[in-house]
C-alpha cells in the first residue's frame, strides 16, 4: 500500500490477489455488499476490515451466484454481515439492527440516542 495525499492510500490489486488467494472467490461479493459505487457502506466497516474477515470466513459468499436461490444468497450475506460486527448469528437484518441499537443505548437513560 502506498500513501497518497491526505488519508487516502493506493492499494495494488495484484498484491492483494497474491496475498489473499484463499478469498478470491469472495472478494467481488464482499466488495459489492460492503460498499461500492452503487451500494452504501456499513457504519464503521472499511475495506481492510472486510478483507480481514474474509480470511476467517469459512463459507462461500453466494452474492452474484445465479445457480442458488435468493434465500441461500440472503443467508450467506447475513452470516458475513454479522461476522463483520462480531455479533451472534441472527435471522434477519432487522434483528441485528435492534440488537446493535439496544447495546449502543444501554445504560444511557438520560441521553436520547442519535438517530442519524
Amino acid at each position: 500500500m502506498e500513501e497518497c495525499s491526505g488519508n487516502h492510500a493506493i492499494i495494488s490489486v495484484s498484491n492483494v490477489i497474491k496475498q489473499h488467494r484463499s478469498v478470491i472467490s469472495n472478494i467481488l461479493g464482499a466488495h459489492a455488499q460492503t460498499g461500492c459505487d452503487t451500494v452504501s457502506s456499513f457504519s464503521g466497516i472499511g475495506k481492510a476490515t472486510v478483507l480481514r474477515k474474509l480470511t476467517s470466513f469459512p463459507d462461500q459468499l453466494l452474492l452474484g451466484n445465479l445457480t442458488v436461490s435468493t434465500e441461500q444468497v440472503t443467508d450467506s450475506c447475513m452470516q458475513f454481515v454479522t461476522s463483520l460486527y462480531n455479533e451472534m448469528p441472527v435471522d434477519t437484518l432487522n434483528s441485528m439492527r435492534v440488537a446493535m441499537f439496544t447495546a449502543k443505548i444501554a445504560g444511557k437513560r438520560h441521553a436520547p440516542p442519535k438517530l442519524c
